[in-house]
């Protein structure tokens, strides 16, 4: 598991494989295990989604979820076999 970012930290988090139009950027808030792995919490500060900023649109989420970087993938459409798809901005 990726132990650079930390609670505090801002990030961008990826939603398919670093497209660089489709992203959710906020602070980890916390940690917190979901569906059976490891994520950040992050509090939802941009939501970026093909390009065009939807922040503000109704039904965007306060808190997403992402996998903590380095969690082994189930399924993907790469060959990649864990996680990477969160950065610090």
């Amino acid at each position: 598991m990726d132990t650079t970012i930390g609670i505090g930290d801002t990030v961008r988090s990826y939603d398919f494989e670093h497209h660089k139009n489709c992203y959710v950027e906020g602070e980890v808030v916390a940690f917190e295990k979901v569906e059976g792995c490891q994520r950040y919490k992050v509090k939802t500060v941009k939501k970026i989604f093909s390009g065009k900023d939807i922040t503000h649109k109704e039904g965007v989420a306060a808190f997403y979820y992402p996998p903590v970087n380095g969690t082994p993938m189930g399924l993907s459409l790469s060959d990649k076999k864990f996680t990477d798809m969160v950065e610090k901005v």
